[in-house]
């Protein structure tokens, strides 16, 4: 599927999720036209954004999730549990973002393998699908080596 939004890495792989890297501001005025309550920000803590976040989408009545992944370690259970726990008290569509879309598919694939119980490389598709790309080596390795 297509995303209505211009994030780079742009994904809608499923009807209530979209996927990808940093939102714009022109893509905050689309949120609630595309039905997007929840927004969840893998960005690190320093990480600039073109916004202030929080603020920025109280604006516009979405609620604003942050699980900092910073990089290979922070791919853990704990914040893939925190993602699907995220999406799952979503009352409408939800939008996870990072600053390129390759944490974002990071983290889907590792809940799928931990949480999905999905062999490895349908967890790899799954991610992939969501924007997984340069990190697709060290997440398999991760998920690999974690029981």
């Amino acid at each position: 599927m297509n995303s209505a939004l211009d994030l780079p890495n742009a994904q809608h792989p499923e009807p209530n999720l979209w996927t990808g890297g940093q939102l714009s501001s022109r893509d905050l005025t689309r949120l609630g036209a595309l039905g997007i309550t929840t927004a969840i920000d893998l960005r690190g803590r320093g990480e600039p954004q073109p916004f202030h976040p929080p603020t920025a989408f109280a604006q516009h009545d979405v609620a604003y999730v942050q699980i900092p992944v910073e990089g290979g370690g922070d791919l853990s259970k704990q914040n893939a549990a925190k993602l699907a726990e995220a999406i799952d008290a979503s009352s409408g569509g939800v939008v996870v973002y990072c600053a390129s879309g390759n944490r974002v598919g990071a983290l889907f694939a590792c809940h799928a393998k931990w949480y999905g119980e999905l062999a490895l490389d349908e967890a790899i598709a799954i991610g992939n699908a969501r924007g997984l790309r340069q990190m697709e080596p060290m997440v398999r390795q991760i998920l690999t080596l974690s029981p």
